[in-house]
């Protein structure tokens, strides 16, 4: 069962996620689902694209966890991922690095937070 104001105190806007999901509350469970599955995958991509330098594929990477974490009212780690998407898209890249662990350890909290309010 999706408990929402647990959703609500990791930051996520769940308003904004229902209002994804057409206020369906088990389609924005769902959501919620196909986020924490579809990560691993991301995650290992982000950092083999970062550990290679592959900014052109970092920005890939780090523009689809912005876009899917501002579906599910996730502001703050979508936020962060937009900065180091321009800054990977700019050629801004000797910051990517150092931002780049503290967003990945926010972006394992929060779903490991998901992963405990959700069905």
């Amino acid at each position: 069962m999706l408990n929402l104001q647990g959703l609500q105190a990791l930051g996520l806007d769940t308003d904004e996620g229902m209002a994804y999901c057409a206020d369906d509350e088990d389609f924005y469970e769902e959501m919620l689902n196909e986020y924490v599955l579809l990560a691993q995958e991301g995650l290992e991509d982000l950092e083999r694209a970062c550990a290679s330098r592959d900014f052109d594929g970092y920005a890939m990477r780090v523009h689809t966890i912005k876009s899917t974490s501002r579906m599910i009212g996730a502001k703050e780690i979508s936020g962060k991922a937009q900065q180091l998407e321009m800054s990977a898209k700019t050629g801004a890249v000797e910051m990517i690095p150092a931002a780049h662990e503290s967003f990945l350890d926010a972006y394992r909290t929060l779903l490991e937070g998901i992963r405990k309010n959700i069905g």
